[in-house]
């Protein structure tokens, strides 16, 4: 079982991405599915949304077709952005990064946070989960 807790942020993660780990992490938290073996889960999740906004703002300002001068009969081509391919790319990896950690309706039913090992509770928590044939009620 994996250790709750926040997780060290990984340092492949870009200077956009790293800006976004703290309010990823604070979603995870509050939803109760952060761990501290997570980090490069939650690094590649920053990382597909920092290049998803990257790219919905360059679709935003240059738009989602370019026109390209077809050389041979001289006439302009449209053709879809790279950045719409890319966007595309970024939301998919978003989405299978928000499925696993259950962050979606149909994904959130089959996220199980179990409690951690005994080996990891403190031993006051030992005692008060222990059950003993002691502890039975008889009337």
């Amino acid at each position: 079982m994996e250790r709750p807790g926040e997780p060290q942020m990984p340092s492949f993660m870009t200077i956009e991405a790293r800006k976004l780990w703290p309010e990823v992490v604070t979603i995870l938290a509050r939803a109760g599915v952060l761990f501290e073996t997570d980090g490069i889960a939650i690094g590649v999740f920053c990382s597909s949304l920092a290049l998803f906004k990257q790219m919905d703002a360059a679709i935003a300002k240059y738009g989602s077709l370019n026109v390209e001068l077809d050389e041979i009969t001289g006439t302009g081509v449209l053709r879809t952005s790279p950045s719409v391919r890319v966007r595309s790319d970024a939301l998919k990896q978003m989405r299978a990064s928000w499925q696993a950690f259950g962050l979606d309706p149909a994904s959130r039913a089959g996220i199980q946070v179990g409690e951690p090992p005994e080996k990891t509770r403190s031993a006051l928590e030992n005692i008060l989960r222990s059950k003993s044939a002691k502890d039975d009620v008889v009337m």
